[in-house]
This record gives structure tokens, sequence and C-alpha cells, in this order.
């Protein structure tokens, strides 16, 4: 399978303009990325664990960190990413309860 067709649009060019497009990419980007997302990570830092390798190229992590930047001007990111966590069924209800307090 090539990974590549998988990647949130936001490796390839710059997606947030305003609200409703930072929640869209957030919703991108963590679902891509999944439980190993963080919103303090550089993009560069993630690296897929069978292959030892970096995930996204150099322009891809470029265009994402810059995305990920614009959508914390929009929306408080790590509660967004809390939201999505429990909305994809990475984290149990205990879970989100426990991590909301």
């Amino acid at each position: 399978m090539n990974v590549q067709n998988l990647k949130p649009q936001a490796c390839y060019e710059i997606t947030v303009k305003d609200l409703a497009s930072a929640k869209s990419t957030l919703r991108e980007i963590v679902k891509f990325i999944g439980l190993g997302f963080h919103p303090d990570n550089m993009c560069e830092d993630y690296v897929d664990s069978v292959a030892s390798e970096p995930i996204f190229l150099n322009f891809e992590a470029a265009n994402l960190d810059v995305n990920l930047d614009l959508i914390s001007d929009y929306l408080d990111i790590y509660d967004e990413t809390l939201e999505l966590w429990h909305e994809f069924g990475m984290i149990t209800d205990t879970e989100y309860q426990q991590r909301k307090e």
C-alpha cells in the first residue's frame, strides 16, 4: 500500500484558512498519526516504528508544522485532539474523562 495516498492534504499545501478548515485539517492529521500525535512534536520527529524511517518527508513535515501553528490560532489544539481521539475510538470513555480533568 502506498502510504503517500493516505497522508493528510496538509502535507502538501497550507490548508488552514479559517476555523472550519482548522478543524478539518486537525481531524485528518490526528486520524493519520493516531495516538502518537502530540501538538508539541515537530512533524519531522514522527518515525515509522516498523521501518524506523521518518513518516514525513522534509517538505511534508514543514507544511504540517505551518498548518499546526495556524490551527493553534483558531482553536485549543490540545482539547480538540483529545475530542478527536475519543471520537475515533482511540481512547475509552474512562480515559477521555480522566484526561479532561
